[in-house]
C-alpha cells in the first residue's frame, strides 16, 4: 500500500523543484515569526494522580488544577505518565509571555480521550509544546487531535514538538469561522496517521493539517507558518489551505505513506492527493514529498 512509484515520485520531485524555484524567484516575505518566551516566570506541576495544591514538583496537582492556575509568563509542566482527559486553555498570556502547556519530558506524558479536540485552544498568547496526543473519538466534521477554536479570533499561538497519533479524524485545524485566526507557528509537529476512528458512512476520511474554511471568504486564517512537521499515513491531504487561508508559509516538512480513499472501502475522490493551496498568498518551500500509494499522489 505504502511502496513507491517510481513515475509519481519523478512528477513530485518535479513539483518540488518548481516550488523550490519560484521561491527563491520571487521576493518572499518573511514569516510570521514571534517570541513567546520561556513561560519561566512560575511553573505549575501537574501529574496523573496529582492531589497538591501548590502544583509543585514534589507535590504535583492535578492537570485541571495547573492550567486554572497558569498565568502570562508561567508554564504548566506534565510530568511523565498517561492523562486520560482533553485540555481546554482558560485564559490568555500576553505578548512575549505566553502562557506555556508542555511535558517535561518530551511526548512522555500522552494526553488520550474520546471527545475529538482532545487539545482545544481558546485563548491567544499560548504555547502548546512537546505533548503527545491521541484522540479516540469517531470523526465528526471539524475536529481535530489538536483544534484552534472553531469561533476564531485566536492569534500568536506556538504549537510545536508534539506528536498527534491515530486522529480520529483530522490532526490539527484551525478555521477562523467568525473572526480571523493569525499569527500561529506550526513546527517540528508529528501528525502520525489520520482517520482512525472514522465510519465512512458517515464522514470522509480527514486531513492531517486542515487550514481555513473550504469555499468560503474571509475572516479565515492569515499569516500561518507551517515548518518542519511530519505528516505520514494520512488520508485526504497531508495539508489543505482552504480558500480563506491568507499569507500561509509551508516549509521543510516531510510528508509520506499517504492513504487513499480506497483503502477505506471508498470509492476514489479527487480529494485523494498531498498538498493542497488554495487560499491568497501561499509560499511552499523545500518540502519533501516520497513513499505515498500511487492513488495518494
Amino acid at each position: 500500500m505504502r511502496n513507491s512509484v517510481p513515475i509519481f515520485l519523478y512528477i513530485l520531485m518535479i513539483i518540488w523543484i518548481g516550488f523550490s524555484w519560484q521561491a527563491e524567484a520571487q521576493d518572499v516575505p518573511a514569516p510570521p515569526l514571534f517570541d513567546g518566551g520561556t513561560g519561566g516566570a512560575e511553573l505549575h506541576f501537574v501529574s496523573p494522580g496529582g492531589g497538591g495544591v501548590a502544583c509543585t514538583q514534589a507535590q504535583p496537582c492535578t492537570l485541571d488544577q495547573g492550567i486554572a492556575q497558569a498565568t502570562a509568563g508561567e508554564s504548566v509542566i506534565l510530568l511523565d505518565g498517561l492523562y486520560p482527559q482533553d485540555i481546554d486553555t482558560v485564559r490568555s498570556g500576553t505578548p512575549g509571555n505566553h502562557i506555556v502547556i508542555r511535558a517535561q519530558n518530551t511526548r512522555q506524558a500522552p494526553i488520550r480521550a474520546a471527545v475529538g479536540n482532545v487539545v482545544e485552544i481558546r485563548h491567544n498568547y499560548i504555547t502548546i509544546r512537546g505533548l503527545f496526543v491521541n484522540d479516540l473519538e469517531s470523526s465528526i466534521k471539524g475536529q481535530g487531535t489538536i483544534r484552534i477554536n472553531a469561533n476564531g479570533g485566536i492569534h500568536h499561538v506556538i504549537i510545536e514538538d508534539n506528536t498527534m497519533f491515530h486522529a480520529g479524524n483530522v490532526c490539527l485545524v484551525m478555521s477562523g469561522n467568525n473572526a480571523q485566526d493569525h499569527h500561529i507557528i506550526v513546527r517540528r509537529n508529528v501528525c502520525d496517521g489520520t482517520a482512525y476512528n472514522t465510519d465512512p458512512g458517515v464522514e470522509p476520511p480527514g486531513e492531517g493539517f486542515y487550514i481555513g474554511v473550504a469555499n468560503a471568504a474571509p475572516p479565515g486564517v492569515a499569516d500561518i507558518l507551517i515548518q518542519g512537521n511530519e505528516i505520514r499515513d494520512f488520508t485526504s491531504n497531508a495539508i489543505d489551505l482552504k480558500q480563506s487561508s491568507n499569507r500561509v508559509w509551508v516549509w521543510d516538512n516531510v510528508i509520506h505513506g499517504g492513504v487513499p480513499f480506497q483503502d477505506h472501502g471508498l470509492a476514489a475522490d479527487v480529494r485523494d492527493g498531498l498538498m493542497v493551496m488554495q487560499g491568497t498568498a501561499g509560499y511552499a518551500y523545500n518540502n519533501v514529498i516520497r513513499d505515498s500509494d500511487a492513488q495518494s499522489q
